[in-house]
């Protein structure tokens, strides 16, 4: 996804002016800063309760995986 705003932002870059060059990539940037940090909260969620097929039926947690699945319904990726 990083890749493909980088690829976005250097076609912008030849319709714009130089003078906003910067702006652009510290747009970017950003983008990249806030999907790795989205991303890591997913991939924290997603390790908070085990599969039932991993844990078995005995030791799974019903309201614990009720609570990762609602943790997860709030979590919003950025995409382009």
């Amino acid at each position: 996804m990083v890749d493909a705003a980088w690829e976005k932002a250097t076609q912008a870059k030849r319709k714009i002016e130089p003078a906003y060059h910067e702006k652009l990539d510290a747009v970017v940037e950003r983008y990249s800063a806030r999907l790795a940090a989205n991303l890591n909260q997913k991939y924290e969620i997603e390790t908070r309760m085990p599969s039932v097929m991993i844990a078995g039926a005995g030791n799974f947690s019903v309201t614990k995986k009720e609570k990762q699945n609602q943790a997860r319904e709030k979590i919003i990726l950025i995409q382009l």
